[in-house]
This record gives C-alpha cells, sequence and structure tokens, in this order.
C-alpha cells in the first residue's frame, strides 16, 4: 500500500509571467510548479519555504499561517 504524502506548490507571478520548474524524463521535457514534499514535523508553510530555497533558490518573505498567499524575496546567490 503506497501513502499519500502532501506537498506545498508555489504560483510565482511576476509581470503577467509564472515560474515553473522544467524537467525532462525519456518522454520530453514536462514542467512543474516549484515546491515539493511535506517533511515530518513541518506545517505547509515551512514545507514550501524550505523547497523554495532547494528548488529555485528563492526565501519567502510573509509566511503568516492566517493566509495562503506569500511574497517571494529577492533570489539568494
Amino acid at each position: 500500500m503506497v501513502g499519500i504524502r502532501n506537498s506545498a506548490k508555489a504560483i510565482i507571478l511576476h509581470n503577467q509571467h509564472s515560474l515553473a520548474v522544467k524537467k525532462q524524463d525519456n518522454e520530453g521535457f514536462y514542467y512543474l510548479l516549484p515546491g515539493g514534499g511535506q517533511e515530518h514535523g513541518e506545517n505547509l508553510h515551512q514545507a514550501l519555504a524550505r523547497e523554495c530555497i532547494e528548488v529555485i533558490n528563492a526565501e519567502l518573505m510573509d509566511l503568516s499561517a492566517n493566509t495562503s498567499s506569500v511574497a517571494i524575496g529577492s533570489y539568494r546567490r
């Protein structure tokens, strides 16, 4: 039996463009929203913050648990 795992995904918009992660497998290219799986002990906001750093090297600025909207900070290099 396969368990269900929560994941957090970011919809990032800038100047009417959206950010997606481009991947490739043996069938060709495909696109994913930045994000990933929730780890044990994390809430979804924490998972999203960690995944944005790992996947797109960007920090989230506002992670209020009372909103589903967060702001993306400047990219860290």
